[in-house]
């Protein structure tokens, strides 16, 4: 590679770093608005005004789902919306103005507020435990696909996959594909000789497909299957990606997956993926934020944490696990 191409690339790379920093900004600023959206939409600002206990608040108000209100509370504290005396919550106010952050961040990842608001329209039913939708992923296919073609998803599955080794002209096995950018992400990085693309929605697979023939990409071979169950793969593998998929999944089967692609693997293989991976910061995550949302979705399972990435990736064989800011890891076999 030239000195200019390498030049080149970094300075690509530098902007895309950029916007994602505006990405990441301007989904603080919008969380925390359709937080407070929601807290007012309950009368939040009117209960409170003499502050309540937890137990006082869920029986005036009729919320059952205990768990959900706690930690709904918990961050309205965190973000100074209410403060908190003692055991008592009292409203202390803030801001639902769209805020020059999020303008911003609308021209790179405005689908993922889409998201975030469309299930918060349903946040009060579903503390009340009266909510009557299912609240999955193939309600809200469409949106899903649009937030997985911006650029800011763009940029964290090539920041994920440039910490992998794969070899030149690679057989690559793309896990949970969902409606296809990941295979796009993986040409542009990698230009692969093949791309064996799995997940276990055949809606999402067939808009998969249907994407990345408008992007005249066809070295994919698409599998509608169970990465949880052992994959029906016959042919040599030499690296393996996942995009934003462990949050699907039942914790308990984490080891699974990873055996599984660990035994479809070859020696010195990486498999390497790009995930929203909690932290031990005291301060309110974004993630934190978001799950307090999409906990809504009957399929969301929560993000997990850096140290169960690991320890579930050795119990399956993976010698060397690392980590990258909370977003991205990679395993070495």
């Amino acid at each position: 590679m030239s000195d200019l191409f390498k030049a080149f690339r970094k300075a690509i790379g530098d902007i895309a770093d950029k916007r994602y920093m505006i990405w990441l900004k301007g989904l603080q600023s919008a969380t925390k608005r359709i937080l407070t959206e929601i807290a007012i939409q309950e009368r939040l600002h009117k209960t409170l005004v003499e502050g309540k206990t937890l137990v006082d608040l869920a029986d005036e108000k009729g919320y059952k789902n205990l768990k959900l209100l706690e930690t709904f509370i918990k961050y309205l504290n965190l973000i100074d919306v209410i403060k908190s005396k003692k055991d008592m919550f009292i409203w202390e106010g803030g801001n639902v103005s769209v805020t020059k952050d999020e303008l911003e961040v609308k021209e790179i990842g405005g689908p993922f507020i889409t998201l975030l608001e469309e299930y918060a329209e349903d946040f009060g039913n579903v503390l009340r435990e009266m909510s009557t939708k299912t609240h999955t992923r193939g309600e809200l296919l469409g949106v899903w696909d649009s937030l997985l073609s911006t650029p800011a998803y763009d940029h964290m599955r090539k920041k994920a996959i440039s910490y992998g080794r794969f070899p030149k002209d690679a057989v690559i096995l793309n896990i949970g594909v969902g409606t296809g950018w990941s295979i796009a992400s993986l040409v542009d990085e990698l230009q692969p000789k093949k791309i064996i693309a799995v997940d276990t929605s055949a809606d999402m697979i067939e808009i998969a497909k249907e994407n990345m023939e408008n992007l005249g990409i066809t070295n994919v071979e698409y599998l509608t299957a169970n990465i949880q169950d052992s994959l029906p793969i016959d042919e040599k593998i030499d690296g393996a990606f996942s995009s934003f998929h462990f949050h699907w999944i039942d914790p308990n089967d984490y080891s699974t997956l990873f055996e599984n692609i660990r035994n479809v693997l070859p020696p010195g293989g990486d498999y390497c993926g790009v995930e929203q991976l909690k932290t031990s910061a005291e301060e309110p995550m974004l993630y934190e934020l978001h799950e307090i949302l999409l906990s809504i979705n009957s399929e969301f399972k929560g993000y997990p944490s850096t140290e169960f990435i690991i320890e579930s990736g050795k119990k399956a064989g993976f010698d060397n696990i690392s980590t990258f800011a909370g977003l991205a890891f990679v395993c070495q076999t």
